[in-house]
């Protein structure tokens, strides 16, 4: 089987990549933190469970300034979200966009970890790429 020799290089090559890289973050759990739902923990229990569990990494499906503040001072990674609803708004003003980025990222940061900014929490199903969608 030719198949098997490529595979083997490809996973060796793969080993050999992580190993000599410094990738030590691979053992790093990562939670999605979502805040809706029935009977959930307060955001300060919230933040002391997450770190409980050794978490290294967090995405928040927003940028809440009660949870960015609460991760101020942890050794949490945080993914925070501009949401669907904020889109459309700071796509279209740069006085908008400029106020979301300095009150959610340069206000908490770099007390709070911030390592990414996600755009969008849901892909949308309507619209001209979704002919059928009502």
């Amino acid at each position: 089987n030719k198949k098997f020799p490529i595979m083997a290089l490809a996973f060796i090559s793969f080993l050999s990549l992580i190993t000599f890289s410094g990738a030590t973050e691979l053992n790093t759990i990562g939670i999605n933190y979502g805040r809706l739902g029935n009977n959930l923990p307060s955001p300060a229990r919230s933040i002391e469970i997450l770190q409980d569990m050794n978490v290294g990494r967090v995405k928040l499906y927003d940028a809440d300034h009660e949870i960015l503040n609460l991760l101020s001072g942890k050794k949490i990674e945080v993914a925070i979200t501009v949401t669907n609803d904020e889109i459309s708004g700071i796509a279209a003003n740069q006085r908008l966009a400029d106020q979301w980025v300095y009150e959610h990222i340069i206000a908490h940061y770099p007390t709070t970890k911030i390592r990414f900014v996600l755009v969008g929490d849901d892909l949308p199903k309507h619209g001209p790429r979704y002919p059928n969608s009502a």
